[in-house]
Formats: C-alpha cells, structure tokens, sequence
C-alpha cells in the first residue's frame, strides 16, 4: 500500500511502466527542460519521468482523462502555477512552487481565484496518475458500484487469484470526491470512486490476460466495453 509521503513517488512511476509497458526514451523532460521551470519535487519527478509519455495509439498518456500541463505551457503568477487542466478546459488545478508537498488550489479557467483543496500535491498526483492510466488502459469498463454485492467491484475481487491494494481513499480536486485503487491478477486495476451518494467502479486492463478477465465480466454482467 502506497502512502502520501514523498517516498511514494518514485513507486507511482515503476508502476506506470509495470502497468503501461516499456517506458519510450522520449517519455520524459530533459534537466535543461526542467532547470527552466521551478517545479515542487514531486512534479519535476513526474515531468522527468512520464511528461511527454505518448500511446501507440496517440496522444499523451497523462491527457486521457484530464490532462496534465506541458511543461512549456506552465506560467508562475506570484510563486503558484496551473499543473492540471479538466478536459473541457471547465477547471484547474494549480500549486506552489515551494515546498516539498505543497497545497493543491482550485480555479475555474476564466479566473485566478484560487481556493484551496485541502489536498496535498503528492495524493493529488497519486490520483490523478492512476485515472489517466486506467482511462488510458487498452481497455476498460466500468458499473455503479452499488448494490456492494453485485457491483463490478465485487465480482472482479471474488474472481480474481490475488488482490493488492494500492491506495484507499485519496484524492484529486476535492475533498468529498475520493477514489481506492487496486491491482487483480497483477494486471487489472480497479478503481472505486466516491462522489457524493454514488460509487462508481472502473476495471481497466493492457495485457491480454486481463482484457480476457474483463471481457468476460463485462458480458456476465452486461456490461459495455472500452477499447482503445
């Protein structure tokens, strides 16, 4: 189980490459890039690692779902800047530039009026990381996840030869909306989000083992699949 502490780092990238596949050697920003921008820790690790990380099929691994800045598109505005925009540009995301686990604000994209989460920047890209993977993922499905003991949630653990939990209850944007995450059969994750009354469920696979699991869950459960 990974925790929020700056240690937690450096585990969220090897899995990125267990669970995406083989890391391209253009994955990541180069020092000269990132020596110009005065970055917190945790997101010069990110930038360095996975910034420019594209899919075969197209597009940015870390834009699926929400989308991380370019790193040439961040502009500091009194020692904070925007690191996440939501996909319709409708919110974003923004932090400060000093300290090792800096504050994550909110704002909506016509202002820079920005109110603090109340989360801090490691969860918020522990998150964040994991959504845009799994939405990335060559395929997934997804269910309420409610009632508990019919849900996809339930059905995918009773399934499944080995269950480990990632992260429980963390959180992006806000402090009412979290999301547990965990990894069956060493090759699906497993997303439970709350928001609000609903939970929702998200399984998403790569490797052909997986996508083979989820296939057939999806069908017993009448479910609709998302390839990519």
């Amino acid at each position: 189980m990974w925790s929020n502490s700056v240690d937690s780092i450096p585990r969220l990238l090897q899995f990125i490459t267990h669970y995406v596949g083989k890391r391209p050697r253009d994955a990541g920003y180069s020092e000269t890039d990132l020596n110009a921008v005065p970055l917190p820790a945790p997101l010069r690790s990110l930038y360095s690692y996975a910034g420019k990380w594209r899919l075969p099929s197209g597009g940015r691994l870390l834009a699926r779902q929400n989308r991380l800045l370019p790193l040439e598109h961040i502009e500091l505005s009194d020692g904070r800047f925007t690191f996440i925009e939501e996909n319709q540009s409708c919110w974003r995301l923004g932090t400060d530039v000093k300290g090792r686990n800096p504050i994550v604000y909110s704002s909506d994209t016509s202002s820079l009026d920005w109110s603090a989460t109340g989360i801090r920047l490691i969860e918020c890209l522990r998150t964040f990381v994991l959504i845009e993977i799994m939405f990335g993922s060559n395929l997934w499905t997804s269910d309420s996840a409610l009632p508990e003991d019919v849900s996809l949630l339930s059905a995918c653990r009773h399934r499944a030869t080995t269950w480990r939990t990632l992260c429980p209850n963390v959180r992006m944007d806000q402090a009412t909306r979290s999301w547990s995450f965990f990894l069956a059969n060493d090759t699906i994750l497993v997303a439970h989000e709350r928001y609000d009354d609903d939970e929702y469920v998200y399984c998403s696979a790569n490797k052909a083992s997986g996508q083979k699991v989820l296939r057939r869950l999806a069908k017993d459960l009448n479910l609709d699949i998302f390839p990519r």
